[in-house]
């Protein structure tokens, strides 16, 4: 699974990026994995949301025809995530319908949502269901469950963001969910979580989360970071 910035194939991006995705997905396709890319907009120099839904379905086609072993897109990485990736429900839903149609005639899955399970998860989900067409697309429906993870439904259960997830899908007991994003956090907002804490949470994803969700497809993030590289402890 990468990340990359919608338009880096119009010049734009982080510095280098294009250069590291192909170096990704030649590294991918050589060793048999299956290529995700999940479109985003990172902020840098000159880089900002697309304008209008051609101008992302005119990018998407290009990174495919440029990356043809690519088979699974999500149209957006974090729609609902406060930054410079932020997406209103009514565009992040376009996005995906168009995602949706591409794929439906070039041999690759669309996975909607995509969305951190931040407080107001639901209430952005509610919306950007109500802008679907068709109002289910392909069924598959990634969610990145970090509060879960980190705190293991304690108390009241507000962190149960999975389930509340699901509860708002087109078809709750049908539809695919992939955790497209999910790890126990090294660090938080720069300080060292620790081993002891950050074991408790993957032992909690591994036999209570996944168990009680069968998700589809999980993708643990940073788990190489690059080439098994330890990912440094950011503010981030």
């Amino acid at each position: 699974r990468y990340i990359v910035q919608w338009n880096v194939l119009a010049g734009h991006g982080l510095l280098g990026e294009l250069t590291e995705l192909e170096a990704w997905y030649a590294n991918t396709v050589r060793w048999g994995l299956t290529p995700d890319l999940a479109l985003t907009n990172y902020g840098c120099k000159g880089c900002k949301p697309p304008e209008t839904t051609a101008s992302f379905t005119e990018q998407l086609e290009a990174l495919h025809s440029r990356l043809r072993d690519v088979s699974i897109f999500e149209a957006w990485n974090e729609p609902n995530h406060p930054g410079s990736g932020y997406l209103t429900e009514v565009a992040a839903a376009h996005f995906e319908n168009a995602a949706y149609s591409y794929c439906s005639s070039h041999s690759c899955t669309a996975v909607a949502g995509n969305f951190l399970d931040e407080p107001k998860m639901v209430e952005y989900e509610e919306v950007y269901t109500q802008n679907l067409n068709p109002s289910d697309p392909g069924g598959n429906w990634g969610i990145h469950p970090y509060a879960d993870v980190l705190h293991g439904w304690e108390g009241s259960g507000e962190y149960n963001t999975v389930e509340k997830f699901r509860n708002h899908l087109p078809k709750p007991s049908e539809d695919h969910i992939w955790f497209t994003e999910v790890g126990a956090y090294n660090c938080l907002h720069g300080t060292n979580e620790g081993l002891a804490k950050q074991e408790k949470s993957a032992t909690f994803l591994v036999n209570t989360l996944i168990p009680t969700f069968n998700p589809y497809h999980i993708f643990y993030y940073q788990a190489a970071w690059p080439f098994d590289v330890k990912p440094p402890c950011t503010e981030s």
